[in-house]
């Protein structure tokens, strides 16, 4: 089962809409055409002109007011049920359900490099079925967390992704960065 760790921060959203209008700025309402974009102003908006984002926070566009590079941050402790974590830009969830990215990483669940790639190829496909030749940005990593198990027990290399994979290290293992050394979950500092 999915469970969804953060929301899109779309100008849309009653938070995000308030602060970026408190700043000056237009709040142009998605339509079937498009999403949801900032102005900065709503003649700039029916006009089409002028700098516009279809985003409430980014790092790097200070072209309007309001738009801010403050992530919104959340603590969730693992459990034992926690088995795929998957980070992916809004290109991945645009058109893909959270359930839906989880259903193929756990068919995929013994090679993550082979669940990116199904995830990115859906997203594709389910950009070119719904809007044609335009695409917003697919990046996606999983990552599925018996690596952690792997980590606290003092493995000291990776596994190999695939059978393709497999037979490639040549050299003696590298030892793991001092940071991941010391990996915890709430179960171990119990």
């Amino acid at each position: 089962l999915a469970l969804e760790l953060s929301t899109d921060q779309k100008p849309d959203q009653p938070a995000e809409r308030k602060a970026i209008e408190a700043a000056g700025n237009y709040v142009e309402d998605a339509t079937p055409l498009g999403p949801a974009r900032v102005w900065r102003s709503e003649e700039d908006a029916r006009e089409q002109k002028g700098p516009n984002l279809a985003m409430a926070r980014s790092i790097g566009d200070h072209g309007l007011k309001g738009i801010v590079a403050v992530p919104e941050v959340t603590v969730t402790p693992l459990t034992e049920a926690d088995t795929c974590l998957v980070v992916a830009s809004d290109g991945v969830w645009e058109f893909l359900s959270s359930q839906e990215v989880v259903n193929v990483c756990f068919a995929h669940r013994h090679d993550a490099t082979e669940a990116c790639r199904e995830v990115i190829k859906m997203a594709s496909e389910a950009w070119a079925k719904k809007q044609g030749c335009y695409r917003d940005d697919i990046t996606a990593i999983v990552v599925f967390l018996p690596v952690l198990e792997d980590l606290r027990a003092g493995a000291t290399t990776s596994r190999p992704s695939s059978q393709r994979d497999k037979g490639r290290f040549t050299s003696p293992p590298k030892p793991l960065p001092p940071a991941l050394k010391h990996v915890k979950t709430e179960k171990s500092m119990a």
